[in-house]
């Protein structure tokens, strides 16, 4: 038989509880600042002696502790803060629990001085094993000084493995003072912490965060200090997650550190460690900097709603849990990535003197060594020129015709198309040299070759024949001069995205990588972007429709598609309009209304037939009597009509090739671009490419 089952003695039960709650002085510290704060303290003196084993004392000038309570101070889960469970959801205090006085009296010899502002002398009382001891009154200014002294004197054991694991009391005393100067970050009072043997306590004088940060951390560190302010009202993007405000400091990229700083968090102003948000906060630095230099200095004041915060998780209240937490480290994360990237445009970099060599080289040496910059290999784009392209092995067949039918249908030869004034805009606007981009579309088809629509079946009728273009060289180019179109235009230009011009006019097609989510790649110098290119050919087509307009070239449905079944359609009073400005052409026959005709958009690109359908049903719901709306309108269903579908992947190639040449991206796409890897982010991971 074992041995039975028995209930500990109330002493063992005492010191393993007090084991838990006071792991070491810092421990015991941080308990009895937080005591201090929630008495409204505005000045708080921390002495220790031995690393805080000999001696912890800390003074306050708070509102004191009347003689009634004292007989409770020290017994366990006695507490002025809460008187309910369900008052932890709402609790505003830093301590709730009543555990911290009566653990520290089962491992030292407490006394504790306290004065209130209604007595007109002070009580010192001594404490053992959460009993109140003794009291007398002396002479005291209002607030309370606790003494701790001969911490863990009756644990041997856990007094050994401190002291031989700080081996100093310099080392204890800097965990002393580092507890100390975080809790003096946060609250405006003032503090002060100094060892028993010192002639002057190191002072943290009453101020803001930053200011307290430069006596702390020093000059250096203060001129790299950012703000990091996010104020969050009900309703706001992210206030559905329980996040009502952020504010502190962090380091700019000009602050390369390789020395680690532990960041400093306080959640609804409790000191705490958060372990996802660390990881993130290291990742957006270690992404703008080499990781052997990429330790920042990061102080951030985190308010979330109460009832979305537990707090009673850890026995020494270093840690809490709070709902969407993956959420709120992605906004906080995102928001300190978007303060270093504005912060980056100030970076300052070291720069070596150069030291000439003894000889002095020949003016034609000077000048070709001058003349070539030496390029990095991480701002290198490296490719073989004899290496096989990936779409040389798919099928890439263009039926033949004779030439005397290529002739008809091929597209025009240096036919310019451009958006008046805003190509000019956006050079202006980019900053990143990008006036050399041509603004011209030059089609430069071979004439023996053609592509063929085959039989499709649209509605309850079939579109006979095959369908052919007409040459646009054959149309005299006109200007209409309609104020409704140029109206558009000029939208266009107010919107225009200089950043995002500079991608599409530079890029390299690399392929489709979801054709359901309709995501491509695309590679722009040493960059890799991800691009949701449906919105962005809606954008292109309605553009080159814009632009189009009165002078579009032709392509012809054989037999044409019936339109009868479409009860909605209204639009023949205006086929007149739509011939003449958009080469759209409606033919009556016995049977009824046929679509004949379609403008060609984007010479040597075909759209689906299959697509004719919901163009109709479009067009037929347009309001002809606002001309502004009409011509905008046609422009997008145009536009709708002409986007590839998911399975088209050699059309998708060809219309982002066309992009490079006649395409100004408004600001909305910024949304549906999305960089995913860069050469020198990837070389400050690997440090190769």
């Amino acid at each position: 038989m074992g041995n039975k089952i028995k209930l500990l003695d109330q002493d063992v039960v005492h010191k393993i509880a007090a084991g838990e709650v006071i792991v070491s002085p810092t421990n015991a510290l941080k308990e009895l600042i937080e005591n201090s704060l929630d008495a409204g303290s505005s000045s708080i003196q921390v002495v220790c002696k031995d690393g805080g084993f000999k001696l912890l004392q800390i003074t306050d000038n708070g509102n004191g502790i009347d003689d009634d309570d004292l007989p409770l101070l020290c017994q366990r889960f006695a507490t002025s803060k809460i008187s309910a469970f369900e008052d932890l959801e709402t609790v505003s205090t830093l301590g709730f629990r009543g555990e911290a006085l009566c653990s520290i009296s089962h491992v030292a010899h407490l006394s504790v001085k306290t004065k209130v502002s209604t007595s007109s002398t002070a009580t010192v009382a001594t404490f053992g094993d959460s009993k109140l001891l003794s009291t007398k009154k002396c002479a005291g200014v209002q607030g309370t000084q606790v003494s701790v002294e001969d911490m863990f004197y009756n644990i041997p054991l856990r007094l050994k493995a401190l002291r031989s694991k700080s081996n100093s009391d310099g080392a204890e005393y800097q965990k002393i003072l580092d507890v100390v100067t975080k809790y003096a970050i946060m609250y405006p009072g003032t503090f002060s912490c100094k060892r028993v043997q010192d002639s002057q306590p190191f002072v943290i004088p009453a101020g803001p965060p930053k200011e307290k940060m430069k006596r702390i951390f020093g000059a250096g560190v203060f001129k790299n200090l950012l703000d990091l302010n996010i104020e969050l009202a009900d309703g706001e993007p992210g206030s559905e997650f329980g996040l009502k405000a952020v504010s502190g400091c962090i380091t700019s990229l000009n602050y390369p550190s390789k020395k680690s700083t532990p960041y400093i968090f306080f959640i609804n102003k409790r000191l705490v460690s958060c372990d996802p948000l660390s990881r993130a906060i290291r990742k957006v630095y270690q992404d703008h900097m080499p990781k052997s230099s990429s330790h920042a200095v990061v102080f951030l004041s985190i308010e979330l709603k109460s009832e979305n915060i537990d707090v009673n998780v850890h026995p020494t209240k270093r840690e809490v849990r709070f709902l969407y937490e993956d959420e709120i480290v992605d906004i906080i994360s995102q928001k300190i990535t978007k303060e270093l990237t504005k912060s980056s445009d100030s970076r300052d970099y070291s720069v070596q003197s150069y030291i000439p060599a003894t000889t002095l080289p020949s003016p034609l040496q000077v000048t070709l060594e001058s003349s070539a910059k030496p390029k990095y290999e991480y701002n290198m784009v490296r490719t073989d020129p004899m290496q096989s392209r990936v779409t040389h092995y798919t099928n890439n067949y263009i039926p033949r015709t004779s030439n005397k039918d290529a002739s008809a249908i091929a597209p025009p030869k240096n036919k310019n198309r451009e958006l008046p004034g805003v190509l000019d805009s956006i050079k202006q606007a980019d900053d990143r040299g990008t006036s050399d981009i041509s603004a011209t579309h030059s089609d430069d088809e071979s004439d023996n070759e053609t592509t063929r629509i085959s039989r499709k079946s649209i509605g309850n009728k079939d579109v006979s024949n095959a369908t052919s273009f007409s040459n646009r060289n054959q149309i005299t180019v006109r200007d209409l001069n309609l104020s409704s179109v140029h109206e558009l235009i000029l939208d266009i230009r107010r919107n225009a995205s200089s950043r995002l011009f500079h991608l599409f006019s530079k890029h390299s097609f690399v392929g489709v990588i979801d054709s359901k989510r309709r995501l491509a790649a695309v590679q722009q110098d040493v960059r890799l972007y991800l691009i949701e290119y449906k919105l962005a050919f809606r954008e292109f087509f309605y553009q080159l429709a814009l632009t189009s307009v009165g002078n579009f070239g032709t392509v012809h449905l054989g037999d044409g598609v019936p339109i009868e079944q479409f009860s909605n359609f209204n639009s023949f009073h205006m086929t007149e309009m739509l011939l003449d400005y958009f080469r759209i052409e409606f033919k009556r026959r016995e049977d009824g209304w046929y679509l004949t005709q379609m403008p060609l958009i984007l010479p040597g690109y075909v759209f689906s037939i299959s697509k004719l359908k919901n163009f109709l049903v479009d067009i037929g719901n347009i309001d002809f009597s606002n001309e502004k709306e009409c011509m905008r309108m046609l422009a997008l269903a145009l536009a709708d009509v002409n986007i590839p579908s998911q399975k088209e992947s050699r059309s998708i190639e060809t219309v982002f090739i066309a992009m490079k040449t006649c395409f100004v991206p408004s600001k909305s796409l910024l949304s549906s671009v999305i960089e995913i890897a860069s050469l020198p982010k990837l070389y400050k991971v690997f440090e190769r490419c």
